[in-house]
């Protein structure tokens, strides 16, 4: 009877050891399985966190592409090319009787349209919608380069000194072509090509920055 008894205990005490042995895994399974969750959620936040710092670390850059835009405002001018003519009534020799002549010239005139980036003159703003350039409008930079000058006598005669007349001609286009490029400069087509270089170059610069993950919008706003 005593060894049922012992038997039927010992059996009792193994279930028993077995049931707590269970327990304990399953703690231990359910511990890891928490802290591994834990390690994960501290991941994702630790990731967000980074990302979201990614997102706005183009903030920390805006001083400084301020300073690389004054820095390279020659090469953020807009350069156009327009093939243009004139033409003006001068003296020739019909005959040898002094009269007048029309004669036509034609030239390449290459215009350069830019901003004044003079550090004092705009700033680069963040703003809720992303990035402003707030700046004056853009302006004729250099006076046109003319070449390929070309001319023609319309009605075929000779004209009186025509060395000298000819170089009075030509001297004309640069003047005549600024006039033009003064009345470009207002053109919704020369602003957008402008504000287009402006607005890329300065995106160029902080896509570049060191933890930069994101450049918002940038946009151009002119002072009144």
């Amino acid at each position: 009877m005593n060894k049922v008894i012992f038997t039927l205990s010992l059996i009792a005490s193994l279930v028993s050891t077995s049931t707590a042995y269970g327990i304990y895994l399953t703690y231990q399974g359910q511990l890891a399985l928490q802290m591994a969750e834990t390690q994960e959620l501290k991941s994702t936040i630790k990731a967000t966190e980074n990302n979201f710092l990614g997102y706005t670390a183009y903030t920390t850059y805006l001083n400084a592409g301020k300073s690389y835009l004054s820095g390279d405002a020659e090469l953020i001018t807009a350069k156009v090319k327009r093939e243009e003519s004139m033409t003006k009534v001068v003296d020739k020799s019909l005959f040898n009787i002094p009269t007048q002549a029309t004669v036509a010239i034609w030239y390449t005139a290459e215009y350069a349209f830019g901003f004044d980036l003079s550090e004092d003159q705009y700033d680069v703003l963040a703003t809720s919608d992303g990035i402003q350039i707030l700046i004056n409008k853009p302006t004729l930079v250099a006076t046109p380069a003319i070449t390929n000058l070309k001319h023609r006598v319309l009605d075929n005669s000779v004209l009186i000194s025509e060395e000298s007349q000819l170089l009075n001609l030509y001297q004309l286009a640069p003047a005549r072509a600024k006039q033009e490029g003064l009345k470009m400069v207002s053109s919704p087509e020369i602003i957008a090509l402008c504000e287009k270089n402006l607005i890329q170059t300065l995106r160029s610069f902080l896509a570049k920055q060191p933890g930069v993950t994101n450049v918002p919008q940038v946009t151009v706003a002119y002072k009144s």
